[in-house]
């Protein structure tokens, strides 16, 4: 299906007849300039003409500021990308919405709610400059120990990821506000293995893919997503090779250009995943990472070398390893991109209406609050506990953290606590032997196990050191004072397989954080459904 309309691919070709060989294959790359000073930016633009940029996570002062100084800058405009996987706040701090991360989004199983956060990412992402989300996440949470996928993903029931992905690409492609960016074919989610570390696979046999991955691939195409993201990950069966021998799809003319182009019939633009990966980079040399994915048939290099790739790209084509043809096409695509995204027209974006606003946040409370499921239950739940009550709040989880998706304090927690009229004290990572000491003293202790993809690059596994608060199980020494939750990872429940109660969250966004507390003290009923086999 073609996702950009006769109008656009017009533009696209009216704008292309005035470019030189250089300036589309500045089309080809979008560089990671999040720790770039506007000033720096400028420089870099005058230098390269870049056709796209990523902004990773930000203050709101400093994405305006960011894309404020490369507007208007160049003939062709920037395209300014980033990770809005729940939501723009994910991303842009103080300044959009957090929505729960996908797998909430999952549990709670409503379209309507999941296109509103979409919608919500546009038009907050709009309103700082943003014009293209590295997103939805439609892979399929298959393995529980796939480090990269778990909460990230909608959940593992192909029909489900393909309605809610479907309505989320719908949310944020209305209005051809934003393009939408489905990830990571040919889907992650079956290996336990890291592509940030290695090249990792989709084990499935081709029937079985195209039953699963496929279905999902098909229908996010089907709805019209501008762009779909390329993973460093290996289809064996589909390349008929061994695993040892098979290409990621990022390396692989196969999966491209046969599978994704041809057999699903996608027209729009193929972006690669992060080319700084272990997944890529030791496959290639460094000098041909770029050159090789737009042989390929890949169509923007994501996360672009700055110093290097431009030049390897103009060697490439005076070599003849690229055709002048062939990088027109690539930079024609994403000019009728941008042409659908209206950025010829230089379109201001208008400020966000505080009545936006407010439905975006209520729309996110709510996905929190129906996302909360209950695996298990004991007297410690619901928490009935009187006004003054002494509780210990516990969080376990990594120091720091290596994504900006990820929260590990949750400070929304003690807030809520403190609200009610308790006395709150917070510990992180005390060990179960401090835990043992101290629990006598407390009417209630709630557990809060804050781990999710990326908190620890290359698994989502409780290691050393934190693992040891699960050490020596006082709770089962003090029945009933207890209260454990999973705000991350819900195959908490197979690695603590004895916890005599856990509630579900499947991420720590601070929406889900208040949700949760109202969980605890019985404010609210849990009625998610968990969209994943534990």
């Amino acid at each position: 299906m073609n996702p950009f309309p006769k109008s656009a691919w017009a533009t696209a070709d009216r704008v292309l007849a005035t470019l030189t060989l250089d300036q589309c294959l500045g089309q080809l790359l979008c560089p990671d300039v999040t720790d770039r000073k506007p000033k720096d930016l400028r420089t870099l633009l005058a230098e390269v003409p870049f056709g796209s940029i990523f902004i990773g996570g930000k203050s709101s002062a400093d994405w305006r500021a960011a894309t404020s100084a490369v507007a208007g800058m160049l003939p062709v405009p920037v395209i300014v990308a980033s990770d809005f996987e729940h939501g723009a706040g994910c991303m842009i701090a103080d300044g959009a919405t957090d929505f729960p991360w996908a797998m909430a989004a999952g549990a709670a199983g409503d379209p309507a709610l999941v296109r509103t956060m979409g919608e919500a990412s546009a038009r907050e992402g709009r309103t700082h400059g943003a014009h293209w989300t590295l997103g939805p996440v439609i892979d399929l949470a298959i393995n529980p120990n796939n480090p990269v996928v778990n909460t990230r993903a909608i959940g593992s029931n192909p029909a489900q990821v393909a309605r809610l992905g479907c309505a989320w690409i719908d949310g944020i492609q209305k209005g051809a506000r934003m393009a939408a960016c489905a990830k990571h074919f040919p889907g992650d989610g079956t290996d336990d293995r890291d592509q940030h570390l290695c090249t990792s696979l989709n084990t499935l046999d081709v029937p079985a893919w195209r039953r699963t991955y496929g279905r999902v691939w098909q229908a996010a195409i089907n709805q019209g997503t501008m762009s779909i993201m390329i993973g460093h990950i290996a289809f064996p069966a589909y390349e008929r090779k061994s695993a040892a021998r098979a290409l990621p799809a990022t390396l692989s003319p196969r999966l491209l250009k046969d599978l994704l182009r041809k057999e699903l019939g996608f027209e729009g633009v193929i972006l690669s995943d992060a080319m700084v990966m272990a997944g890529i980079t030791s496959r290639v040399p460094s000098d041909q990472i770029a050159v090789e994915f737009l042989r390929a048939g890949g169509d923007v290099v994501l996360f672009a070398d700055v110093g290097r790739d431009f030049t390897a790209l103009q060697k490439a084509v005076a070599a003849g390893r690229l055709t002048e043809r062939g990088v027109r096409e690539k930079a024609r695509r994403v000019l009728a991109m941008k042409a659908t995204l209206g950025l010829f027209d230089k379109t201001v974006e208008k400020p966000l209406a505080a009545v936006e606003a407010k439905r975006f946040q209520a729309a996110a409370k709510a996905m929190a609050e129906k996302s909360l499921t209950l695996y298990r239950s004991d007297t410690a739940l619901p928490a009935k506990l009187k006004k003054g009550a002494k509780i210990l709040t516990v969080t376990v989880g990594y120091e720091g953290a290596s994504s900006s998706h990820v929260n590990s304090k949750l400070p929304a927690i003690g807030e809520e606590l403190k609200a009610r009229g308790f006395t709150v004290d917070h510990l992180h990572n005390p060990g179960s032997g401090k835990l043992r000491e101290l629990a006598p003293q407390y009417d209630r202790i709630f557990v809060n196990v804050s781990v999710c993809a990326h908190s620890n690059m290359g698994t989502v596994r409780m290691t050393a050191p934190i693992c040891f608060n699960f050490w020596m199980t006082p709770w089962v020494d003090i029945p009933g004072k207890f209260v454990f939750t999973a705000f991350g990872n819900p195959w908490l429940a197979h690695e603590q397989p004895h916890l005599p109660n856990l509630l579900l969250a499947f991420g720590n966004s601070v929406v889900s954080q208040r949700a949760a507390v109202r969980v605890w003290l019985g404010e609210l009923k849990p009625t998610g459904k968990l969209p994943v086999s534990v």
